[in-house]
């Protein structure tokens, strides 16, 4: 009973504070209250607050900011929407040069179980993220993408092998990029660059699994390059579809 109460007291401090908060501060709050809550930017871009001894990502600060950025158009999108008001699944769309772009966010775990352990982010969560380029033109048309990172406001360097994002110096990976070959334009640098030639009126995609924690095995890198994208949406439903659900906002949310 002590501990539910203590509860209660805490996340009405949470909501009470938010009020008066910017929205990178309210992300932060809740971090410490429900673990790394993860923001969405108008870009397309990602944010989340990182323990710096768990975090896939090294930095000198006990918590940090991660943001994620994935080369979006520079515009506000032509429309964003949660799958519902239940089930944390955020989707963006732009049009762009007869280019449409629909980015596809959501956050899923490394194994089997709850996708929420007491109020918390599981120990092994990823962040998924599936962009879909379709050209609208009637000829070939270009579609693009990147990947950068940054903490704390500085980019980092990084490294594309077989699949795998490192920063440079650093064996723990960021991400899991999934992408045809061809598509692949740089596999170095402060921006990764991706780019297809796209036939008339057909698509591609592109998915990138970031895990939130350090992966320290094989076993774990095995099992992020594993995770299919569909089979992850279903698996987010059906939880969130499930009884007694609660605050998907605090999982994930717009900025």
């Amino acid at each position: 009973m002590k501990r539910l109460v203590q509860k209660a007291i805490i996340g009405a401090a949470v909501a009470s504070l938010c009020l008066h908060l910017s929205p990178l501060q309210v992300i932060a709050l809740e971090s410490a209250a429900a673990g790394p809550a993860v923001g969405l930017y108008s870009d397309g871009s990602i944010i989340v607050e990182l323990d710096r001894l768990n975090a896939s990502i090294r930095a000198p600060k006990e918590i940090h900011r991660a943001k994620y950025i994935f080369g979006l158009p520079r515009k506000a999108p032509d429309k964003r929407w949660m799958e519902s008001d239940k089930i944390p699944i955020a989707h963006s769309q732009w049009e762009t040069n007869g280019q449409r772009y629909t980015q596809t966010v959501l956050i899923t775990r490394l194994n089997p179980g709850e996708l929420v352990v007491e109020g918390h982010q599981p120990p092994d969560a990823v962040v998924l993220v599936q962009i879909k380029g379709e050209n609208l033109n009637n000829v070939y048309s270009e579609g693009t993408a990147e990947f950068a990172v940054q903490v704390e406001g500085n980019e980092l360097h990084l490294g594309l092998y077989d699949g795998l994002v490192r920063a440079t110096n650093s064996p723990l990976p960021l991400a899991v990029v999934e992408i045809a070959a061809e598509g692949i334009a740089t596999t170095n640098g402060f921006k990764l660059q991706f780019r297809g030639n796209v036939p008339p009126l057909h698509s591609g995609a592109m998915t990138i699994k970031i895990p939130l924690r350090k992966l320290d095995t094989t076993a774990e890198i095995d099992r992020l390059r594993e995770l299919e994208f569909d089979e992850e949406v279903k698996r987010v439903k059906q939880f969130w579809n499930g009884p007694a659900r609660k605050n998907p906002g605090l999982m994930l949310r717009f900025l």
